[in-house]
């Protein structure tokens, strides 16, 4: 079963069957809000607390990889004996164990720059609308012209 993404939650979970018994869910999505469902993270080859000072190693991890440009999730993960009782969101989503975080590249197409750059000059101002952290967005426009500097 699963909880499927939704932007209000920024997330969305999935629980398998173990090949050698109970289950596993995976959940991924914006590191701010995995990070709060949180409670445990492995380190190590193991499962510790989740510290302050994980939290912090995290967050600025993500704000490195967001500036430069990549896309950042985050993962974690949870197990169970038996199957859950239900897949709601609210269910699923608590107890974590914090796993790590992926950035990815979503390069700019090569015809965009130049396309900003033609409205600047006819006097366009360019904007972006995004749904990503604001330090991707930033690096994003400075990679497109829209923006020289934070």
């Amino acid at each position: 079963g699963e909880a499927p993404f939704d932007s209000r939650r920024k997330m969305m979970s999935a629980v398998h069957a173990r090949p050698e018994g109970g289950f596993v869910q995976f959940t991924t999505g914006a590191p701010d809000m995995i990070l709060k469902k949180c409670t445990q993270a492995y380190r190590g080859g193991r499962v510790v607390p989740l510290t302050d000072e994980i939290r912090r190693e995290a967050a600025a991890e993500n704000r490195r990889m967001g500036g430069k440009a990549l896309r950042v999730l985050a993962a974690a993960c949870r197990t169970y004996d038996a199957p859950p009782k239900d897949f709601a969101p609210e269910t699923l989503e608590k107890d974590l164990v914090f796993v790590g975080l992926a950035g990815m590249i979503d390069p700019v197409r090569p015809e965009v720059p130049p396309a900003v750059q033609k409205c600047r000059k006819a006097g366009i101002r360019p904007v972006m609308i995004t749904g990503d952290h604001r330090v991707t967005a930033a690096a994003i426009a400075r990679e497109l012209g829209i923006i020289h500097s934070d």
